[in-house]
């Protein structure tokens, strides 16, 4: 089975301040947006991938992109939503853009959760970090149990809950927090297969061409 893990096209406008966006934001895509969902769409359709199933999370940032994307495919497939793909609770960084970050928590919590993925402590992120990670190893057991083998599988998601599902790959998540490398950018995709009972990671935050 093969795991085509895209995250979201671009929320913010080139004129608008980015902010820490999670669960709790259920911002549209940017026209931008929703040209990335069409292009990541079209290397689907340019690849033949006729996926077996297509699942993105509760948020309409990933509904959209996938809803485009499918489109752009011409097939025929519904888009089924999950909140195992919901993406990760802020908390108190909701809505606040680096600089506030930095001047109510300080510039190294934010170094550490940009460079290394370390969350920070008192700032009520949820729901956990292992949980994630259990929340991505069960769904993607499901995946494999669900359906055939030589089929791939679309997830949609945001780029905080997908890195985790390099945690089924052995090694590779420390890997890549080494590299610094653990991120999806916005409409980029990763792709994970699983062969013979183990994942291995093929693609990691790769633009759809």
């Amino acid at each position: 089975m093969r795991l085509i893990l895209a995250r979201h096209g671009r929320t913010f406008k080139d004129t608008q301040k980015p902010v820490m966006i999670g669960v709790g934001q259920d911002m549209p895509l940017t026209d931008a947006g929703m040209q990335q969902a069409r292009a990541f769409g079209q290397m689907l359709a340019a690849r033949s991938i006729d996926p077996a199933a297509v699942y993105c999370s509760t948020l309409q940032r990933t509904r959209e992109f996938a809803r485009a994307a499918i489109e752009e495919t011409k097939l025929r497939i519904k888009v089924q939503q999950t909140g195992v793909l919901n993406e990760i609770d802020y908390g108190l960084w909701c809505g606040k853009t680096d600089e506030e970050i930095i001047r109510e928590f300080g510039s190294e919590p934010l170094r550490a959760w940009q460079e290394k993925s370390q969350w920070p402590q008192g700032a009520g992120w949820r729901p956990g970090e292992k949980e994630l990670e259990i929340l991505a190893t069960e769904f993607a057991g499901h995946l494999v149990s669900q359906w055939p083998r030589e089929t791939s599988v679309i997830l949609v998601g945001s780029s905080g809950v997908l890195r985790y599902f390099l945690k089924l790959v052995p090694g590779e998540w420390g890997k890549r927090i080494k590299a610094k490398s653990f991120k999806i950018n916005p409409g980029n995709y990763g792709e994970i297969t699983h062969r013979e009972g183990k994942w291995e990671c093929l693609k990691w935050n790769e633009k759809p061409e």
